[in-house]
């Protein structure tokens, strides 16, 4: 009896080694990768920041089987390119701002995101957050086989950055305006009076300095880090918000693993949390080091914002009619962005 427990014992003993050698070889599996990641942003930029956080926690996490290798300012070209690249799958990863990609490649629903829906911050994270929006991406990922890791980078809100005050609608008339290579939001700031020209975000400093323009958008954040206060002293306050995306490649994405997968989310949304507080609490340092240098802030007034408003709708509606952005897209953004349901 004593001979057969021990055999008993021995077997499960044996058992549990293989389960574990097992275990150990499923581990191994798991393949190494080396990744690119490209974005605008500034070498310094709390965004550059965040991802290079987001590699290093990935890199921490996989026992470094993926090396993720941020390329900041735009190294690896435009932010054209850089998503041309990644649909392409010569770059494997891309951080930009939704709003103008979603409608530039095929989702045309989400050009309405141009017309300055999101008033306020929390207006923003409810429309990012809603299912309009999931489903949105997942018809850009179908189209262009990119996938979303993650959308929870909330940027400072939009300004322009100007050489020349603007106060009131009535200044922007003849203002040349850099803004996003998208149709829409060349047609929309057009209504307001703008010259609009698209420039590579990593010109508009020596575009600014040199007249070829007279004023840019851009993120709050970027107004400091990109230097435009020292060639554009005055800031107006345009009152939307807006987030950034991650995205990867699908092809690239599919190989990890499931493991692997989760590890990228986890991590890339740590880090938005991250960029979103770190946003915030710069905010007030930035102003007053461009205050510092001579610059003015100039906040935007409700009855301002509501003709601006009213003028960019009628652009959006126009288009509809035109059959260029589908029936009804710019009411479902703007529910959207209130919360309500618009399946």
């Amino acid at each position: 009896m004593k001979k057969v427990l021990a055999l008993l014992l021995a077997l499960m003993m044996l058992a549990a080694l293989v389960g574990c050698g097992q275990g150990g070889a499923k581990k191994e599996e798991e393949k190494s990768f080396s990744f690119t990641l490209g974005t605008t942003s500034a070498a310094d930029d709390l965004q550059t920041k965040a991802l290079e956080r987001f590699a290093a926690n990935v890199k921490e996490k996989t026992d470094g089987k993926i090396d993720i290798t941020v390329y900041p300012a735009s190294m690896l070209g435009d932010a054209n390119a850089e998503m041309e690249a990644m649909i392409a799958g010569t770059q494997d990863m891309f951080m930009e701002s939704e709003a103008g990609y979603l409608d530039a490649y095929g989702v045309h629903e989400a050009a309405a995101m141009g017309v300055a829906t999101t008033a306020t911050p929390s207006q923003a994270k409810t429309l990012a957050e809603s299912a309009y929006m999931a489903s949105l991406r997942e018809k850009f990922r179908e189209l262009n086989g990119v996938v979303t890791i993650s959308y929870n980078w909330y940027r400072n809100p939009i300004v322009i950055a100007s050489t020349k005050k603007l106060e009131k609608v009535e200044d922007f008339q003849g203002v040349k305006l850099r803004v996003v290579p998208s149709e829409i939001t060349i047609k929309t700031y057009g209504a307001l009076g703008f010259k609009c020209t698209s420039i590579s975000y990593n010109e508009v400093y020596l575009s600014l300095s040199q007249g070829v323009v007279d004023a840019t958008i851009c993120p709050f954040d970027g107004y400091y880090t990109m230097k435009f206060y020292e060639v554009a002293p005055y800031c107006l306050y345009f009152g939307s918000n807006t987030w950034m995306n991650l995205w990867m490649n699908e092809a690239k994405y599919n190989q990890l693993s499931d493991n692997q997968k989760a590890i990228f989310k986890e991590c890339a949304e740590e880090a938005g949390v991250w960029y979103t507080n770190e946003a915030a609490a710069a905010r007030q340092p930035y102003i007053d080091a461009c205050e510092a240098a001579g610059c003015q802030f100039i906040d935007v007034s409700d009855e301002m914002l509501q003709e601006c408003l009213d003028l960019m709708a009628v652009v959006s509606y126009e288009q509809e009619d035109a059959g260029v952005i589908p029936k009804g897209s710019y009411d479902k953004m703007i529910a959207a962005s209130l919360g309500q349901d618009v399946s």
